[in-house]
């Protein structure tokens, strides 16, 4: 079999791996013996850093091995994975704006509203006082050092402005008093504390609406992703690898970006801006503007409207310094070990707006520079979760989607659990519903993980590795089970005609906190709509932009809140061309950038009134069933309840029909209506795949044991039973 069907596992990598050649020789052909064809490489609570000599001898080892065995090995050579060294060489690390302290709310907080750490009250006296508890720490297993740390460097800026009676900020007002302000810095105990008196403009009356925002800059151990010395450094690396003779498939990246976020309920990676001189360049480029001249838009809405356009550009610019260093790696690795070294992995973190911060949410555009698709969501043994069903398999058809932007069409998707198998209530099968699930859809599988999961004194929370998870045993029917249905494929990616545009404009506009709901309710229709028999392509606006405008059937527009102009003119030239085209979640906004409800109107007729309105961004604002409802009659097929169905178009004009149960454990009955066939069949509860050549003949197929199908023909030459 060719071994890009075979799926990938990652291989972490502590001391006594690495020190031992026999234990890699051991390890690999155990992961080999279980069908796997690829392995990607991580250190992971390692003293050796990427770039020490002994890591690299042991990397040429391992590569030797893989290659007399027929498999891929990828290397993550991240700038993560070599952070001190590369800092030491280097004198570049990333700077972040800290915002939001580690305790709770203050006191006084309503339930679910936000607050800013960073923000206080002016005093009638003019006097202001500001403490910030700071994460000297932040637990991180990319990291060379187990642990991402801060220290205070400088008050970056620090402004005094009104709010008005809707709670924006009056941009007007807003008053630089960083020469007033002074900066106390408490190593003992953790703290930074502005403080210092200014008083408003005598004209203005003294009403309590004065506030005080200041913004601290922290360095960090974190390399820095847009500098130019890292890149260099890295560059160096290559050479040192290739110097030594290794032959590496691939390097990949594992959650690229600058490890941050912005909404609370991840207490430890709330509230830090990424900074610093690199990005603040790509900023100046970009825009044409300081970034401290926009911070205040990053953290409040203002009177002016232009906090959503004045985000983009910071999230943007964030973006280019990752998918920059990205595609700046691959070249260098082309250069240095061969035009056929690939790149991955996932961009995706919390496979929501947290993403916006990292510098990863426009997954397509970083699909441009890497090798193939790929996506990645956790807790897949949570079957009485509706919610996190929906998530698993949405980010599947994701994967898929990124896949057919890239050369290779290949997708691949970081499916994995914890609390399963052995011992668990929920039984190591599940392992064969991932397989299955991810053959239906067309996606190859990376499983987590062989090795140690926990790094150094930290104990893990991602459950044993492989071989000790007690699945280990099942691996080997389910990878071959996987293989073939990809094999059968001919690595092609399942035909897709309604393509869902995922929100980006309105999840820069609104930044993670609140933009973390409009991805939930997009995921959730995504995988209502796969349930439903749409054959569904996830695409960004941007990426719709550059399709024919008669690709697909049906474009479903999702929280036009983001739309612009460049949006609407697009989408009404695929009206005029036939197509079908509907819209839902949040309605347009008026003006500063943004394509608002007249113009959309205007431009796209009666969409308006398609447009779901949520009461409140929190809620996100599509009405799942009022969407399948509206799309229903432009369904190019029908398939049974409880069932995931693609179809394959082959090179030979044949055809590859794949389908399985939608939920764990609910095996499926009916009959799959389509153009060219109807296909009745029994109680099915495993994967099932059926392979039609240009004649109609049945040429192969797959199918879970004791199941009856009944095939029929609706297309010459062929036609009648095929029982």
């Amino acid at each position: 079999m060719n071994n890009s069907y075979r799926p990938g596992i990652f291989w972490t990598w502590q001391d006594s791996q690495l020190e031992d050649e026999a234990a890699l020789a051991t390890a690999l052909a155990d992961i080999h013996s279980r069908g796997f064809g690829k392995v990607l490489v991580q250190p992971r609570g390692c003293r050796y850093s990427v770039d020490d000599e002994v890591f690299i001898a042991a990397v040429r080892a391992a590569s030797a091995m893989s290659r007399e065995r027929g498999m891929e090995l990828w290397l993550h050579l991240d700038p993560r994975s070599l952070a001190r060294t590369l800092i030491q060489a280097t004198g570049e690390s990333a700077e972040y704006l800290i915002v939001a302290g580690t305790g709770g709310p203050p006191e006084g907080t309503s339930p679910g509203a936000r607050w800013l750490d960073a923000e206080t009250a002016l005093t009638a006296s003019g006097a202001f006082r500001l403490r910030l508890d700071y994460p000297r720490t932040r637990p991180y297993h990319v990291h060379s050092d187990g642990a991402i740390a801060f220290r205070p460097l400088r008050l970056e800026r620090c402004l005094a402005y009104r709010r008005n009676a809707n709670g924006q900020v009056e941009v007007s007002s807003v008053s630089d008093i960083t020469g007033h302000a002074h900066l106390f810095v408490n190593e003992l105990t953790g703290y930074v504390e502005v403080f210092g008196d200014w008083q408003p403009p005598a004209a203005d009356s003294r009403d309590d609406r004065w506030n005080v925002l200041a913004f601290v800059a922290f360095g960090s151990n974190y390399p820095d992703f847009a500098g130019d010395e890292t890149r260099a450094y890295l560059g160096e690396v290559l050479e040192s690898y290739a110097t030594a003779g290794v032959a590496l498939d691939g390097l990949w990246w594992d959650e690229p970006g600058y490890c941050t976020g912005f909404d609370r309920s991840f207490k430890a990676d709330r509230g830090r801006l990424p900074w610093g001189a690199s990005l603040a360049a790509i900023h100046r480029r970009l825009s044409a503007r300081q970034p401290v001249d926009d911070a205040i838009y990053l953290l409040a809405e203002t009177d002016d409207g232009l906090a959503g356009t004045r985000r983009e550009d910071y999230y943007r610019t964030i973006e280019a310094a990752i998918v920059g260093a990205q595609a700046d790696l691959h070249a260098m690795a082309s250069e240095r070990l061969g035009k056929g070294v690939r790149l991955g992995v996932h961009q995706t973190w919390h496979q929501n707006a947290d993403d916006v911060i990292n510098g990863s949410m426009d997954w397509w555009r970083g699909a441009q520079v890497l090798g193939a698709g790929f996506s990645d969501v956790g807790d897949a043994e949570q079957i009485e979760n509706e919610r996190q069903m929906s998530e698993v398999t949405a980010m599947i058809s994701l994967a898929v989607s990124l896949g057919r932007r890239t050369s290779s069409q290949e997708a691949f998707c970081n499916l994995w659990g914890v609390r399963y198998g052995e011992g668990e209530t929920v039984p190591g099968e599940i392992l064969d519903w991932w397989v299955d699930l991810q053959a239906t859809v067309g996606c190859n599988w990376l499983a987590h993980t062989y090795g140690p999961t926990g790094y150094f004194e930290r104990p893990s929370v991602w459950g044993p590795g492989y071989p000790e998870h007690s699945t280990w045993s099942l691996m080997p029917a389910a990878t071959a089970r996987l293989s073939k249905a990809l094999e059968l494929a001919e690595g092609r990616l399942p035909h897709a005609d309604v393509a869902v545009v995922y929100p980006l404009g309105a999840m820069y506009r609104f930044g993670s906190e609140r933009g973390n709901a409009l991805a939930t309710d997009t995921h959730d229709l995504i995988a209502a709509m796969l349930r439903a028999g749409f054959e569904v392509d996830v695409v960004s606006p941007e990426s719709l932009r550059t399709q024919p405008v008669d690709k697909y059937r049906t474009v479903l527009y999702l929280h036009p809140f983001g739309a612009k102009a460049d949006d609407l003119h697009d989408l009404e030239e695929r009206l005029q061309a036939g197509v079908t085209v509907a819209a839902a979640g949040l309605r347009a906004l008026t003006g500063f950038g943004y394509a608002g409800p007249v113009e959309w109107e205007e431009q796209l007729g009666p969409l308006s009134g398609s447009v779901e309105t949520g009461q409140d961004a929190n809620q996100g604002g599509i009405v799942i069933d009022s969407v399948l409802m509206q799309l229903r009659p432009h369904l190019a097929w029908r398939i049974p309840p409880g069932s995931l169905v693609t179809r394959t178009h082959l090179a030979d004009g044949g055809l590859l029909v794949r389908m399985c149960p939608a939920r764990f454990g609910k095996p499926f009955e009916g009959r799959v209506e389509a153009e060219e066939f109807d296909l009745e069949i029994g109680s099915c509860r495993g994967l099932f795949c059926l392979r039609l050549d240009a004649a109609g003949e049945v040429s192969h197929f797959i199918a879970p044991e004791q199941i009856e199908w009944r095939l029929r023909l609706n297309t010459d030459p062929l036609s009648g039973d095929r029982a």
